[in-house]
């Protein structure tokens, strides 16, 4: 940090030295210069990446494995749903039960569902898209998961401790999903 320090003063002082600017100037002309590199470091990197690469994966499946041709990237987190796009804010976020949109850049949109995961978007532009377990929507029964729902509600009903409580809350946020999935 000294050593940065005392780099971005002698930058300032060769700058203050150029433009005779006076010495009172020198901590916003240091700042200035920072800020330039940063500008500049930001800009090399978005020509680099202008369009996002996107993976997402199942533990026994690949779905999409550093896709460029994905405009969109709709996820359920813990706190509301999240849109991704090119160029997103770099963050790290917890998937909750729910629907997974992909907008393609040809205007394809495939849904699938996932029970639980992560999601990690990098600077560089890339999205990491992990599921516990995901299913394509066109695979899923609404019969099957009306079925599962009622089950869990009565398991729900009839649970003895905290674990089955949870269980069955569990198994009702899946089944619901599903058939939100299917609306």
């Amino acid at each position: 940090i000294l050593l940065l320090n005392r780099t971005m003063s002698l930058l300032a002082r060769s700058v203050l030295t150029a433009s005779r600017l006076p010495r009172s100037a020198l901590p916003a002309a240091a700042a200035a210069v920072f800020a330039r590199g940063m500008a500049e470091e930001a800009a090399a990197a978005k020509k680099v990446a202008d369009k996002m690469r996107f993976t997402f994966a199942g533990p026994t499946t690949v779905l999409y494995d550093q896709d460029t041709e994905i405009k969109q990237v709709d996820v359920p987190c813990i706190n509301d749903n999240m849109g991704i796009c090119p160029n997103h804010v770099p963050l790290l976020g917890v998937l909750k039960p729910g629907l997974v949109s992909v907008i393609h850049e040809s205007g394809d949109v495939k849904k699938f569902l996932v029970s639980s995961g992560s999601v990690t978007i990098n600077f560089d532009n890339s999205v990491q898209l992990l599921a516990e377990e995901v299913f394509p929507v066109d695979d899923l029964d609404k019969s099957q998961a009306q079925k599962l729902l009622d089950e869990s509600n009565d398991k729900l009903n009839r649970a003895k401790d905290d674990y089955e409580k949870a269980i069955a809350q569990i198994e009702i946020e899946t089944a619901e999903a599903v058939l939100k999935a299917l609306a």
